[in-house]
């Protein structure tokens, strides 16, 4: 079993973007976004390291009307497959090690506490993107300060779909995860650059141990 685990350990992450493709083509035709992201989690949680813990987010790869960013302390804890028949998936993992102490306790009150300052401030800034607010809502002049760190969730994903009008975007997505907390918001924006034009956004928020 020791030998066992020290080859799953070295093998990432190609035993887990191996085994994830093959959760994803024996799923059925009809499978949904959560069903998928869970059939994905049990293939990792079955050849995975047992050391560790997995956490799966599955996006559509061709919606056009869809942005991301990751940001990580750790991005070797991190891995992405793209547009794989049709979806894009991200995998976090983090040691059952992390799950217990100060860290745990420090990250759910840094981010768990202050999901309505997180609000705010995507509202009234009015970011463009996923990659433009990372940067901010980590820096020093944000009400949060740092949002992921060593003794904090250590990975961040933001997702964000804008559409015309104000009717509220469909963000399709499917997770399967572990200790993370998540943030939704909805946010209806005005762009007076193209005269006065009507968008609603959408914006989901993941941290991860």
């Amino acid at each position: 079993i020791r030998s066992l685990n020290a080859f799953q350990r070295i093998s990432w992450p190609e035993i887990g973007i191996e085994f994830s493709k093959r959760a994803i083509e024996v799923a059925p035709a009809n499978a949904s976004l959560y069903e998928i992201a869970h059939n994905i989690h049990n293939a990792l949680d079955d050849h995975g390291s047992p050391d560790y813990r997995y956490q799966v987010v599955v996006v559509p790869s061709h919606d056009s009307l869809l942005t991301w960013s990751v940001a990580s302390e750790r991005m070797d804890d991190y891995e992405r497959i793209n547009d794989f028949n049709g979806f894009d998936i991200h995998i976090f993992r983090h040691l059952f090690s992390d799950e217990s102490g100060y860290r745990l306790v420090n990250a759910f009150n840094r981010i768990g506490n202050k999901h309505t300052y997180f609000k705010k401030e995507i509202r009234y800034l009015s970011f463009p993107s996923p990659s433009a607010i990372l940067p901010v809502l980590h820096s020093n002049n944000s009400l949060i300060a740092s949002i992921y760190g060593e003794d904090l969730f250590r990975s961040v994903m933001f997702i964000k779909k804008e559409v015309d009008g104000s009717y509220k975007p469909d963000l399709s997505m499917g997770h399967a995860t572990h200790g993370v907390s998540i943030l939704d918001t909805y946010i209806t924006s005005y762009s007076v650059a193209d005269h006065g034009r009507e968008t609603t956004s959408a914006w989901k928020a993941y941290f991860f141990l």
